[in-house]
């Protein structure tokens, strides 16, 4: 863990310990909370059933009873240019195909994933994931970074930047090799 991040008790805890929401919801180490949020997430149809938004659409919890498949959320407005950096904290257990982290184009459809269990970010030409694993999908392709995987407490950063065509992924503070896309 990179220097001046720490976790609560909560996101220390073995993550072979039974879920309680609980403590997901609850936990804010490592949060700054003086920042206001500009955007928030929303629900596709096809994830309404395995998604769960609380605290004015700023916190999510994917499949809060059953997992069924793949469920997704995405951000409320689209962004088109400039560069953009935002982070996701990871407050429950990482288990399962794949916990992802990532962007898509405009107009990309997820839907076909909802039944299945598969990373469905990174598997075409129109999004880009980092897994959980420590890994950067994109157009089907695994990218080695020298990045660890994440886990509960981890708060894993994207830095967008449209001017230059790259995007980079951060796990608590530690950098991966930039993306460039076309």
């Amino acid at each position: 863990m990179s220097a001046g991040r720490s976790n609560c008790d909560y996101c220390s805890r073995d993550q072979t310990e039974s879920p309680d929401l609980d403590w997901i919801l609850s936990c804010r180490c490592d949060e700054p909370t003086n920042h206001p949020l500009l955007w928030h997430w929303t629900v596709p149809t096809e994830s309404v059933n395995a998604v769960r938004l609380s605290e004015m659409n700023a916190v999510v919890t994917f499949h809060p009873t059953l997992s069924s498949g793949v469920a997704f959320v995405k951000g409320d407005h689209v962004i088109d240019y400039g560069v953009h950096y935002w982070e996701v904290k990871a407050v429950s257990p990482m288990y399962g195909t794949d916990v992802m982290v990532g962007l898509g184009l405009a107009g990309v459809d997820l839907s076909p994933y909802t039944e299945q269990f598969c990373p469905a970010l990174g598997l075409d030409s129109c999004t880009w994931a980092l897994s959980y694993h420590g890994v950067v999908m994109h157009a089907g392709r695994r990218i080695s970074t020298r990045l660890s995987p994440f886990k509960r407490g981890s708060i894993v950063g994207c830095l967008l930047d449209l001017w230059h065509r790259t995007l980079q992924f951060f796990i608590d503070g530690e950098t991966s090799a930039f993306c460039q896309f076309t």
